[in-house]
C-alpha cells in the first residue's frame, strides 16, 4: 500500500533531519547539502523511504519527531 502524502513528507523530512544529525559532529566536504539530499529523497520509492526509517520507530510521525530539531527551517512543516 502506498504511503499517504503526509506520511511520505514526514519520512522525507525525518530523513533530512537524521542526515543532518549524523553529519552534525563529523561533517565531510563531500556530504550532500540538505537541498541535494531532499532532491535525492524525492526520487526514492515509498519502500525505500520506509527502509530508510528502520525498525526502531513506530510510525512516520515518530521518525519525524525524533529528528525534527535537526531539520533546516526551510524544510520544516510548521
Amino acid at each position: 500500500m502506498p504511503l499517504s502524502h503526509t506520511d511520505r513528507q514526514l519520512l522525507i523530512l525525518g530523513e533530512i533531519g537524521h542526515y543532518e544529525w549524523m553529519c552534525h559532529d563529523s561533517h565531510d566536504d563531500d556530504d550532500m547539502t540538505p537541498s541535494e539530499h531532499y532532491d535525492d529523497l524525492l526520487q526514492q520509492s515509498d519502500a525505500q523511504l520506509i527502509e530508510n526509517m528502520g525498525d526502531g520507530y513506530t510510525s512516520p510521525q515518530d521518525y519525524y519527531d525524533s529528528y525534527s530539531s535537526y531539520i533546516p527551517e526551510e524544510y520544516s512543516i510548521n
